[in-house]
């Protein structure tokens, strides 16, 4: 792999002569369509409230028309969306068993809008909407409380498309006992002189780490003295709260200390990425800096 200057530069950020994307600094756009339609009709359908005077549910949407994308910019993720849906809701009241019927109208869901601007119109038989609202029943499709409630869920739209994950793992030796392995991934100061950059590193259970200028973050969730260490670990450019986890176990063995690490929820699209940068700027720079290669016999 291309190499600049000093270390992998898609983990260490510097500026670039040969217009890679580094860090999706430049603009990018996936169409994010038909995950939000079915995000939207997780949050919409059979959406039922009730009170001590009746119910009110949607059974169908009849129309679903808009797009949505998921854009980045300067490892910012940016999410666009406009919809204009169309809903079927029946209902009753206790004091009567008929059956009552509508159809609600949604003309302006979008990114722009919040939930309490976000317009909700009957459409439905007037007789059916006139009754409910003689009859003041529950926070229903016609007051429409119910629908805008739900509709605040839509902000998970703005999450994150979902994330397709790769699990990496490998196993390593090192030519030194299991407490050398330890330390020199849980001391700040010897984790920066291994990776040549500032390290910032509040080593206890919950404590935050920042590596490589704030291009690696995350906590530790786990750490047992010379035996594990799991982290919450992410990519300043991975999406929004999206963290892998990362486990490490260690044991003594009569040539050196064996480390195996287990990476879950890497994105799809940084599986390569990740498992250089663990390869060369963690096990190659442990390995120069502390000499704690293999012997080979």
């Amino acid at each position: 792999m291309a190499k600049w200057g000093e270390g992998d530069p898609r983990w260490i950020v510097e500026e670039r002569a040969d217009a890679t994307n580094v860090n999706n600094w430049h603009w990018t756009e996936k169409n994010a369509t038909a995950w939000s339609k079915e995000k939207l009709l997780n949050l919409l359908m059979y959406l039922k409230v009730e009170d001590e005077k009746g119910t009110c549910e949607i059974c169908e949407l009849t129309s679903i028309e808009g797009e949505a994308t998921a854009n980045n910019r300067k490892a910012k993720l940016i999410f666009f969306y406009e919809w204009v849906l169309k809903l079927q809701w029946k209902g009753t009241l206790k004091d009567c068993e008929t059956e009552l019927k509508g159809e609600v109208e949604i003309p302006n869901l979008s990114d722009e809008n919040d939930a309490s601007e976000v317009d909700v119109k009957q459409l439905g038989n007037k007789c059916d909407i006139q009754r409910l609202k003689e009859q003041t029943p529950p926070k229903n499709l016609s007051n429409h409380n119910g629908v805008k409630d739900q509709i605040a869920g839509v902000k998970n739209l703005k999450v994150g498309v979902r994330i397709h994950t790769t699990k990496l793992t490998c196993t390593e030796k090192f030519n030194c006992a299991v407490e050398d392995i330890y330390q020199v991934l849980t001391d700040p100061k010897k984790v920066e002189a291994f990776t040549r950059s500032s390290a910032e590193m509040e080593v206890e259970k919950g404590g935050k780490f920042s590596l490589f200028g704030g291009n690696v973050t995350g906590f530790f969730d786990v750490l047992e003295m010379d035996k594990k260490i799991v982290q919450k670990w992410r990519f300043r450019n991975w999406p929004d709260a999206h963290y892998s986890v990362v486990t490490m176990e260690f044991s003594q063995e009569p040539d050196g200390a064996s480390m195996k690490l287990v990476q879950t929820g890497v994105p799809d699209n940084e599986v390569e990425r990740t498992k250089e940068g663990w390869k060369e700027n963690f096990w190659a720079r442990i390995r120069q800096t502390f000499g704690f290669g293999i012997h080979l016999f």
